[in-house]
């Protein structure tokens, strides 16, 4: 019952720092400033680097595809770690109480929505 409980808690600190995260996300629009660009520019970069042998870039494709949203994903995490801890918002996650895992999950989820909106794109 108190594991129950326990991930019960988790699962609610997970959806508050997602929102949070993703409400942050909407008000600064880095994910279309940025990522979206960035992820074309990788596939663009890809294309001409492939150019020559048109069967190559077919092939390639959703490797390439893959790539470039995984760059994108890494800079998007960056991100979300990186706003908290320069102004030091981190250490007062921790001391609010939330649980670590919580914390974890919550950021992996507003990442992985970020990038499913990326990917639909």
């Amino acid at each position: 019952m108190k594991a129950r409980v326990a991930v019960m808690f988790m699962l609610s600190d997970a959806w508050l720092i997602a929102r949070k995260d993703l409400k942050l996300e909407i008000r600064s629009r880095v994910a279309i400033n940025q990522v979206i660009p960035f992820a074309l520019l990788v596939l663009v970069l890809f294309a001409f680097a492939l150019d020559p042998d048109r069967g190559l870039l077919e092939k390639a494709t959703p490797g390439l595809y893959w790539i470039a949203v995984l760059f994108s994903g890494l800079l998007a995490m960056q991100r979300a770690f990186s706003l908290e801890a320069a102004d030091g918002v981190t250490d007062g996650l921790r001391l609010s109480g939330l649980s670590p895992s919580g914390i974890y999950l919550g950021k992996t989820l507003s990442v992985a929505v970020q990038l499913l909106v990326l990917e639909v794109l």
